[in-house]
């Protein structure tokens, strides 16, 4: 009773500083996008104001669009690959309590998930047998042969996702650039408009 008492306590702990992980991470990082963004909107505010610029062409618009769309998803593949290098460093750090994966929810891979949920458990098992049979037992051989196993599967798992993104990320990239054919039959004032509502959709 007392070991299931603990372990829940654990688990309990453990998901509270995965969410502060977490929102660590998100707070870091609008910190420096919200900083960002103030200087490109005014970037765009002078540019406006010098150029007497009011509105952009249909055409400029429909190109804003499509880069607004592209660039965001590009983004979040770029965030989302940050996330599986701080997984894997996770995984493969020594001294760090087992069960605090940062900032995991951003990347929805269910497999991912499982695997870790798995090398969660099985270090717990490991410390409990090394706590109870010592750590030359077989038991614990055995146990740390399975984190072993979990870490390589993970680590696999996490090259797979980079690699998929890798190719969605540079199909972006040749769509986009694809599109500047027509970006460049625009007028130099709207196309200094339209780099800007690029960053600022970035």
């Amino acid at each position: 009773d007392k070991l299931f008492e603990v372990y829940n306590i654990a688990g309990i702990k453990d998901k509270n500083e995965i969410a502060q992980r977490t929102l660590k991470f998100v707070d870091d990082r609008l910190v420096k996008v919200t900083a960002e963004l103030d200087s490109v909107e005014n970037n765009e505010a002078k540019l406006r104001a010098r150029e007497g610029i009011t509105d952009i062409s249909a055409q400029g618009a429909r190109y804003g669009d499509f880069v607004k769309e592209m660039e965001m998803r590009k983004t979040s593949i770029d965030l989302q690959l940050d996330v599986l290098s701080g997984v894997q460093s996770y995984v493969y750090s020594k001294g760090r309590r087992p069960g605090t994966v940062p900032a995991q929810q951003i990347v929805s891979d269910p497999i991912l998930t499982s695997l870790l949920q798995q090398l969660y458990a099985a270090e717990f098992d490991r410390d409990r047998a090394q706590q109870s049979a010592g750590e030359r037992s077989e038991t614990v051989i055995l146990a740390n042969e399975k984190v072993n196993r979990l870490q390589n599967d993970i680590k696999e798992n996490i090259n797979n996702i980079r690699n998929t993104f890798r190719i969605e990320r540079n199909n972006i990239d040749a769509n986009i650039a694809a599109k500047n054919d027509l970006l460049a039959q625009l007028p130099g004032k709207e196309r200094a408009l339209l780099a800007i509502s690029r960053q600022q959709a970035i």
